[in-house]
C-alpha cells in the first residue's frame, strides 16, 4: 500500500506541477501578447501596394506582362498571407504569366478587423472579387492554398467571370479557419495567450509549423522570420481571434459537385491535415478534376517542393491560355 500511495502522490505532484507551469506560461504569453503588434501595415514592405475596398486598405501585388495569362494566388488562413507564395511568384512571372497575389482581410499586410463577420468564406470571397474587378482581371487560373481554397471555390461560384480554371493546393474546405488555438476561444485570456504563443514570433510556432512540413529542416530561421513580419502589425492578435469566431457562411460543400471548371488538386503525400484519401474523395466529387500527389511534401508543398509546384502551375496556366485561343 505504501508503494501505491507513493506512486499516487507522485502522479498528483506531476499533474499539479504541470498545471502550475501551464498557468505561468499562459500568464507570460498573455503579458507578451499585450505588447505585441505595434507596427503599421507598411511594416517591412518592399513592393506591392494597397487598394481601398469599402474604405479599407487591401494589399496586393500584380507582376508580369499585362497581356499574359493571369494566375491569382489565394493564400490560406495564415498570418503571413501572400508571403506564403514567395518561392512561386518570380518563377511564374519569368515563365510568362501575370501573377496577382492578394492579402485577404486580417492577414498579410491588409487591414485588421476585429469583427468575426468580416472573416467568413463569403465575405473574403466577395473581397477578392472586388479586388480582381478593380484590377481588371478576369478568366484567371485561380490557385488556392489550405483554407484559401474555400474562398476560391466560393468566389468562382458567385463570380464565375473571374476564373477559367482552378488549382487547389492542400485544400481545407471547412467554413471558417480552424487553427490549433480555437479550443481556447471561450477563454479570453488563454485564447489571446495561445494565439501569441502559437503564431509566428511565439515560442511554440516553430513546433506548429514543423508539424505541417515533411522536411523539418525547411522550417529554419529564415523561413520563420519571413512569416513573422505581418504578425508585428497592430491588431493581428485581435484579427486572428475574430477569425475563430467567424460564423459559418458559404455554399460549401453543396457547390462542389456544381463546380465544373477544370480543376487540379495538388496534395503533399505527407500532409497532416488532408490525406490522399480525402483528396481523392474531393476529386471524385468535382465534375472535372485531376489529383496530383507530391512526394516529400506536407501541407505547404509550394514552399517545400516549390520547383515541382511551379512546374505544375506554369503548365496549367500557360495551357489554359492555349486552350482559350
Amino acid at each position: 500500500m505504501g508503494v501505491v500511495r507513493f506512486i499516487s502522490n507522485l502522479i498528483l505532484a506531476i499533474i499539479l506541477l504541470a498545471l502550475v507551469l501551464l498557468v505561468l506560461f499562459t500568464a507570460f504569453s498573455y503579458a507578451a501578447s499585450q505588447k505585441a503588434g505595434t507596427a503599421g501595415l507598411d511594416y517591412e514592405i518592399s513592393e506591392g501596394t494597397w487598394l481601398w475596398i469599402d474604405g479599407d486598405p487591401i494589399y496586393y501585388q500584380m507582376l508580369g506582362d499585362e497581356q499574359a495569362p493571369a494566375v491569382v494566388l489565394v493564400h490560406g488562413a495564415d498570418i503571413e498571407g501572400s508571403a506564403t507564395w514567395q518561392a512561386n511568384v518570380a518563377p511564374l512571372v519569368k515563365a510568362g504569366l501575370r501573377v496577382i497575389t492578394v492579402d485577404l482581410r486580417g492577414l498579410g499586410h491588409s487591414v485588421r478587423d476585429d469583427s468575426p463577420e468580416a472573416y467568413t468564406v463569403r465575405a473574403q470571397a466577395a473581397l477578392l472579387a472586388q479586388v480582381l474587378d478593380e484590377l481588371g482581371v478576369s478568366g484567371a487560373t485561380l490557385v488556392g492554398h489550405g483554407w484559401g481554397n474555400a474562398v476560391a471555390l466560393q468566389m468562382a461560384h458567385d463570380q464565375p467571370q473571374f476564373a477559367r480554371q482552378l488549382v487547389l493546393i492542400s485544400p481545407l474546405l471547412q467554413d471558417t479557419p480552424q487553427p490549433a488555438w480555437r479550443h481556447a476561444r471561450h477563454l479570453p485570456y488563454a485564447h489571446q495567450a495561445a494565439i501569441w504563443a502559437m503564431n509566428p514570433g511565439g515560442p511554440l510556432n516553430r513546433f506548429v509549423r514543423r508539424h505541417a512540413f515533411y522536411s523539418k529542416s525547411a522550417v529554419d530561421s529564415e523561413y520563420l522570420e519571413a512569416i513573422r513580419i505581418p504578425m508585428q502589425i497592430e491588431g493581428s492578435i485581435a484579427a486572428l481571434a475574430a477569425m475563430t469566431r467567424a460564423p459559418a457562411d458559404s455554399d460549401l460543400p453543396a457547390i462542389i459537385p456544381q463546380t465544373k471548371l477544370p480543376t487540379v488538386i495538388l496534395v503533399g503525400e505527407a500532409d497532416p491535415y488532408i490525406s490522399l484519401e480525402q483528396a481523392t474523395d474531393l476529386a471524385q466529387r468535382l465534375p472535372n478534376a485531376e489529383l496530383i500527389s507530391i512526394p516529400k511534401a506536407g501541407h505547404y508543398p509550394q514552399v517545400e517542393q516549390s520547383n515541382v509546384v511551379n512546374r505544375q502551375l506554369i503548365e496549367i496556366g500557360l495551357g489554359a491560355d492555349q486552350q482559350g485561343k
